[in-house]
């Protein structure tokens, strides 16, 4: 195709403007005056230039040719021209639902549904029944940012621009949810206390999940040491009262699965955008109470429990009081701790699920043991 630009006689480019030619034989590598016409102003000079279809044509602006979209040109004569030019695109059926129109300079002013384009009177211009409301994102954004965007606002497709607003293609939900499924599984890999693989798993090697695993494993184990600190730190309390050893596995499995709950349903809230660093002592004030609340319960179990057991009414309540304070404890770091990872640009989950599990292990010791001390009076 033959671009046509008129400059005046100074050598200033009259961009209100632009025709095409038509489809030539050959490519003109070179601006070249081809004949000269009389304007208004006086003495006009028409250069033509070759221009790629993918390029620039009177009704689409190509972006980037290699993404398969195109956007509408505001300028457009008709729409007629306007679904002429759809036809002969052929574009798969989610990318040609929203139609999203550009000025001369490529800049996005607005959009049009198809189902509107194709009930519109022939002869309407795009710009009048354009929709200039248009939601888009910047090169660069983060993909769950934009899943959140088009999720709240049931988009099918999503425009990305530059810092001048130039169009430079559109995200799909097909392209959403792909990367969503990669989101997914990286977070579900760590919430088990493991890198992501980053591919397939019976495609990963024995030797790269090893790797992927073992970083992990040696943190928590030394994580997992500040347990054995606390019951060396506590070995006179435990020889006194040797029935306090019966109740450290359900103490610390119960803490343990208090604090994973917590954290599962905050990163949650926070992957969803219900809640954000701004909301920190909201959702802590909120576990807090659940959290007394859920320790009653257990105490009141724990204590008969102990009771059960054949142990004495005062190690039972030393239990029973351990209980809930390790669960209201549980809960107090499984709110806080995701929020501040997140605010730190942290992904949640590095907290989540082992990891949890292992503070709560010795900080849930310590608590148990300082509060059978004081009850038992050793």
């Amino acid at each position: 195709y033959y671009a046509v630009t008129v400059v005046d006689n100074e050598g200033t480019e009259d961009t209100s403007e632009f025709y095409s030619i038509g489809p030539v034989a050959e490519q003109v590598e070179d601006p070249r005056p081809v004949e000269a016409l009389t304007g208004e102003d006086g003495l006009w000079h028409v250069y033509i230039q070759y221009m790629d279809l993918k390029a620039w044509n009177p009704t689409f602006h190509a972006p980037n040719p290699g993404n398969g979209y195109y956007g509408l040109n505001a300028s457009d004569p008709s729409v007629a021209q306007a679904i002429q030019a759809v036809r002969e695109w052929n574009p798969e059926t989610e990318t040609a639902y929203n139609l999203f129109v550009v000025d001369r300079e490529a800049k996005l002013i607005g959009y049009v549904d198809l189902p509107k384009l194709l009930v519109a009177r022939p002869g309407q211009r795009i710009e009048e029944i354009m929709d200039p409301d248009v939601i888009a994102v910047p090169a660069g954004t983060d993909q769950e940012e934009c899943a959140e965007l088009m999720a709240r606002y049931d988009l099918v497709t999503l425009p990305v621009v530059d810092d001048r607003n130039g169009l430079l293609g559109v995200i799909t939900f097909e392209d959403v949810m792909d990367a969503m499924i990669d989101e997914a599984t990286e977070d579900i890999q760590r919430l088990g206390g493991s890198m992501p693989l980053g591919e397939p798993y019976l495609r990963t090697s024995a030797l790269s999940v090893s790797r992927k695993r073992i970083g992990w494993l040696l943190l928590l184990f030394v994580t997992e040491s500040l347990t054995g600190t606390v019951l060396r730190a506590f070995e006179h309390e435990l020889q006194t009262v040797i029935s306090l050893a019966f109740f450290v596995p359900l103490l610390i499995g119960t803490g343990g699965n208090s604090g994973s709950q917590t954290t599962s349903t905050i990163i949650r809230a926070i992957a969803v955008g219900e809640i954000d660093y701004r909301d920190g002592l909201r959702a802590l004030w909120h576990e807090m109470r659940v959290g007394l609340l859920l320790g009653l319960g257990m105490g009141i179990f724990g204590f008969g429990r102990a009771l059960l057991w054949g142990t004495g009414s005062d190690v039972a309540f030393a239990v029973a009081f351990a209980l809930l304070s390790i669960v209201v404890w549980a809960n107090v770091l499984g709110a806080i701790l995701p929020i501040l990872a997140d605010r730190f640009k942290i992904d949640p989950t590095v907290v989540s699920g082992p990891v949890m599990s292992t503070l709560v292990d010795a900080t849930g010791l310590y608590i148990y043991f300082t509060i059978a001390k004081i009850v038992l009076g050793i």
